[in-house]
């Protein structure tokens, strides 16, 4: 079975004050493709109180995955 991974760059605003910034962060994902890939990182990450996410230099790579899925539960559709 194929497993993929996205790289990116992210920032994450925090509704609080404050942001998260990588570059070339790589995540598992389910699939050839994620639309929601904000949504996902912040479900994966655990992080409350995000507000914007931007995103930029989205590269979808064909790699095992590191661990154990995230389970998509309640992701938008």
């Amino acid at each position: 079975m194929t497993e993929y991974r996205v790289k990116f760059d992210f920032v994450v605003h925090f509704t609080n004050g404050g942001s998260l910034a990588a570059q070339d962060f790589r995540l598992d994902i389910p699939g050839s493709d994620i639309d929601e890939l904000a949504a996902y990182l912040i479900q994966d990450m655990r992080l409350l109180m995000a507000g914007q996410v931007d995103i930029t230099n989205k590269q979808i790579l064909e790699e095992p995955h590191k661990r154990a899925a995230i389970s998509t539960a309640g992701l938008p559709q």
